[in-house]
């Protein structure tokens, strides 16, 4: 084991050494981390690991490309590989259906999952913001919504204030499920 708390376990997903940490039990909930430098799952979500992981299975990747997962030679990088990767690791660690959670590239990945292999993915939950100039003023783009695919956040608000509505709902849904 390793001092750095970066790097948790290995596994192979879709053909890609993957590093992931795996904490708690009960409903799995996907953590997807953003993009930028240096950035892994552990670094994005590290704090948010302690108190999900009290109700739920929490798995936190780092994508291929990000973090400590191999980056193979020749591999080309784009939103199927990611897809195929997150759903090869919840195949690996034999998880049937998650929830999603995702940050800013892991939201876009997070919908992308959801519309490509919906069988696989209870709740999503994703903060996306625009990076292009004409849009860098505007609100984040958010989207949350259940497994029926119905919107469940769906104001207008500062991306950090919509994240945590999306956040919000999904803990009570989560709780009144469970309780």
């Amino acid at each position: 084991m390793t001092s750095n708390p970066e790097i948790g376990q290995s596994i192979l997903a879709n053909g890609i050494q993957t590093n992931y940490h795996d904490v708690g039990s009960g409903q799995p909930v996907l953590l997807i981390h953003g993009s930028g430098p240096g950035v892994s799952g552990w670094a994005n979500w590290r704090l948010t690991i302690p108190a999900l992981s009290a109700a739920s299975r929490v798995i936190v990747p780092d994508m291929v490309g990000f973090g400590f997962s191999e980056r193979p030679a020749g591999i080309r990088y784009g939103l199927d590989g990611w897809v195929a990767q997150a759903v090869g690791l919840l195949d690996a660690l034999d998880i049937e259906c998650a929830d999603i959670v995702g940050n800013s590239f892991g939201g876009g990945l997070a919908l992308a999952l959801a519309i490509s292999d919906s069988s696989c993915v209870s709740w999503v939950s994703s903060a996306v913001r625009s990076a292009s100039r004409s849009t860098a003023s505007r609100p984040a783009s958010s989207a949350c919504r259940s497994a029926s695919g119905r919107a469940v956040a769906s104001r207008s608000c500062a991306p950090r204030s919509r994240a945590l509505l999306c956040w919000a709902r999904w803990a009570a849904e989560r709780s009144s499920a469970s309780g």
